[in-house]
């Protein structure tokens, strides 16, 4: 109220509200900053990241698309457009998309994440595999990585496989409780109900 023009002021306060949940009021705080200041990008990221948690990811997409008018996409942005359009089911854009974070940054481990979930969600889950295992050469100490891969395993009965991976990280994860529930998972797919009971 004291400084209405400031737009980092605008710019945390819709953060803020981002934080608590209040996405259209986190909305209309961006909107002020980059009415005052229409080339601070990352109020364009931030709010393109409200837009994709309130489900409007052809909205999200566009913001994402405004900032490439004051800087180079990095590999970040171009992962979030795939997986905007992956959430539209155009698999195909998202794949582009993806493939194109990995042209800017060989090492981004969330587009390699991001192709092996598109490739699942295409009936292509052997090919996904191998995405999956390359995000976690890259990033071997994201838990989430490791998920993918046990739970595409047991997707194609690779029962063994996924008990060893499950076996091989839950103490290096003990607190990550979804790593426990598939390892319980593994369990109860054999049968071995009082297994997966003891491990839950």
């Amino acid at each position: 109220e004291s400084h209405p023009f400031s737009f980092p002021a605008w710019y945390n306060l819709a953060n803020a509200f981002q934080k608590i949940g209040q996405l259209d009021s986190a909305l209309e705080g961006y909107d002020y900053c980059l009415a005052i200041q229409e080339d601070f990008t990352p109020a364009y990221y931030n709010k393109a990241h409200t837009l994709f948690k309130m489900e409007r990811y052809q909205d999200a997409v566009q913001v994402f698309e405004e900032t490439y008018a004051y800087e180079p996409p990095q590999a970040p942005v171009y992962c979030h457009i795939g997986e905007c359009f992956e959430k539209l089911n155009q698999y195909d854009k998202a794949l582009f998309y993806y493939r194109k974070s990995i042209q800017v940054d060989e090492y981004y481990s969330d587009a390699f994440l991001g192709i092996g979930i598109t490739m699942d969600l295409m009936g292509k889950t052997s090919d996904a595999l191998g995405f999956i295992q390359r995000a976690i050469e890259i990033e071997p100490e994201n838990p989430d990585y490791y998920l993918f891969q046990i739970e595409f395993l047991k997707k194609l009965l690779r029962i063994e496989e996924a008990e060893s991976i499950a076996e091989s990280i839950i103490g290096k994860f003990p607190e990550n409780e979804d790593l426990w529930m598939d390892y319980s998972d593994i369990y109860f797919m054999r049968g071995e109900y009082d297994k997966a009971l003891s491990i839950l």
